[in-house]
């Protein structure tokens, strides 16, 4: 009986892990795709990371941060959400004046928050949205507002509408928001804030390799998700896989980039006796995609590649810059651990470090 290589390679595929099967399925799926000149259209594989143009950081002096890890720019306002404070959960800094004024006092009260998790804006109203993942609750600030030290929100706190457990959002049109949540069978959801609804549901599988649409599967493919106007098209970074998702509102498509890694989640998703959803992470689950911004041109995102048990896997010094058409197009290797980052009108990018400073990329 003759066997042949395949037939040798099946009991050693069978014994390899469960990530390092996907590993080795997405290689051959690439190789055929490439033996027959085709390739899918929805697939965009990055097989080498190019050479990275090694950048400094430039310390902004700003006084009174303790241990910020979320950054997002309004205007020219940069808002840190600080996890040590012991006063407040965000930070206001003005690029002008270079003030810092406080937000959101700890507590239950009226303007007041214990979970901040997510900031987004809304479209056209410019109104600070903070998602309180602990109190289960979206909280509205206008952004002419936060010049103000300890300014309290007027503004109504909402309920998110029972069925969604909500993670990431973004300002959407309209005054929505695009939120991450586990809710049936979508990926995310437009939301609409005034009337505490879902509008539309976007439905598609992250899992490229068997294209499960459950609660599980979009716990494991977990992210930050931001929105660009003017594409009209939002992007997904992957935390625990090398895989950003563009989905194009105009299309209704939606385009997977894989790095070169090719990992997908290696954690465990379960579902807790209060029926939310939770991702438990295993000694080699790797980090992929620690944060994403993006402009009208670019999508920037931190990249890690660390496994959870290393120290420090939620930072990363690798920065990779995509165009909306899923594009490498530049990759940027920082001088310290970065954890987020945003960019302004100018395209100039600032960052929360490790030793939690605010710092300027110069190029």
């Amino acid at each position: 009986i003759k066997i042949n290589p395949l037939q040798r390679f099946y009991p050693t595929f069978c014994r390899l892990s469960r990530n390092m099967r996907k590993y080795y399925l997405m290689i051959m799926i690439s190789l055929v795709l490439q033996a027959c000149g085709t390739r899918d259209e929805n697939i965009l594989i990055v097989k080498d990371i190019r050479p990275a143009e090694s950048v400094k950081t430039e310390i902004i002096d700003v006084p009174g941060l303790f241990h910020p890890t979320r950054l997002y720019r309004f205007g020219d306002k940069l808002l840190m959400k600080d996890d040590m404070s012991k006063e407040c959960q965000m930070y206001i800094y003005d690029l002008r004046s270079g003030e810092l004024t406080r937000a959101l006092r700890k507590g239950r009260g009226p303007g007041e928050s214990i979970g901040a998790f997510y900031f987004a804006m809304t479209l056209p109203d410019s109104v600070v949205v903070v998602n309180d993942i602990t109190l289960v609750n979206m909280l509205e600030m206008p952004l002419d507002s936060l010049d103000k030290d300890w300014y309290i929100s007027t503004r109504k706190t909402t309920g998110m509408v029972d069925g969604i457990n909500s993670g990431a959002i973004c300002g959407y049109e309209e005054n929505n928001l695009l939120v991450m949540a586990s809710y049936e069978d979508a990926r995310f959801v437009v939301y609409d804030l005034k009337d505490t609804s879902v509008v539309r549901k976007i439905v598609y599988s992250p899992d490229t390799v068997h294209g499960k649409c459950d609660r599980l599967v979009m716990t494991s493919y977990v992210g930050v998700i931001k929105y660009s106007p003017v594409q009209k098209k939002s992007v997904i970074a992957c935390r625990f896989a090398d895989q950003l998702e563009i989905y194009d509102f105009a299309k209704d498509t939606v385009m997977f980039i894989k790095g070169p890694a090719l990992f997908e989640p290696g954690g465990k998703p379960f579902i807790t006796k209060y029926g939310l959803a939770g991702y438990s992470q295993t000694d080699d689950t790797i980090k992929g995609y620690v944060d994403v911004c993006c402009d009208d041109h670019y999508i920037y995102t931190i990249y890690s590649g660390r496994l959870c048990s290393e120290d420090n896997a939620s930072y990363g010094r690798e920065i990779r810059i995509f165009d909306w058409k899923g594009r490498l197009k530049k990759v940027l290797q920082t001088d310290v651990d970065v954890i987020a980052l945003d960019v302004d009108g100018n395209g100039d990018m600032y960052c929360l470090t490790l030793d939690d400073n605010l710092v300027r990329i110069v190029e």
